[in-house]
């Protein structure tokens, strides 16, 4: 199994600009395939929530907090 942990950011609301390609399902579609195959290759997951820029990098760190006193 491996020892990787893996943060995935929850989706924000679907805004289509000039770099994104993808539609709005096709954008859900790429996410939860994502996470599919990283489940099926044993990684931890750590999801995101969405909230406010200061709050999921405070999210963050306390995740890698934790990880690290845990060594």
């Amino acid at each position: 199994m491996h020892s990787i942990k893996l943060r995935i950011h929850r989706r924000l609301p679907f805004q289509k600009d000039a770099i994104r390609i993808e539609t709005a399902d096709e954008a859900e579609g790429i996410h939860n395939k994502l996470k599919e195959v990283y489940i099926e290759h044993k990684y931890k997951i750590i999801e995101v929530p969405v909230m406010p820029v200061k709050e999921r990098a405070d999210y963050i760190l306390n995740h890698v907090r934790e990880i690290e006193g845990g060594k």
